[in-house]
């Protein structure tokens, strides 16, 4: 399920990675620097055009953005699923559903 908070968290970890502050990223992706922490901060839902503005701005393709967020995701989401959990004897031992991939 996507979340805006691990999309805020890859743009971040990427900029970081570059060395950029958020005042040159959102200059070099033409968004307000406070829109950018906004959607780092995963308080916002970024539109596709403004995910494509910051992927050209940190120099990779959108896919490979919608790439790393999803790979974040998958691991967030396995790590909710082997967080221990208090089983009764009798209780069964399948993964909720939430957790379970098709």
């Amino acid at each position: 399920m996507y979340n805006n908070k691990i999309t805020g968290k890859v743009i971040r970890r990427l900029r970081l990675k570059k060395g950029l502050s958020q005042e040159v990223l959102s200059g070099f992706a033409c968004i307000q620097r406070s829109h950018l922490a906004m959607i780092e901060g995963g308080t916002i839902n970024p539109t596709v055009d403004t995910l494509w503005r910051i992927s050209e701005a940190l120099g990779i393709r959108l896919s490979k953005l919608f790439e790393m967020i999803e790979l974040e995701t998958d691991s967030e989401a396995d790590t909710r699923c082997l967080a221990p959990t208090s089983l009764s004897k009798t209780a069964s031992h399948k993964a909720p559903d939430k957790c379970r991939r098709p």
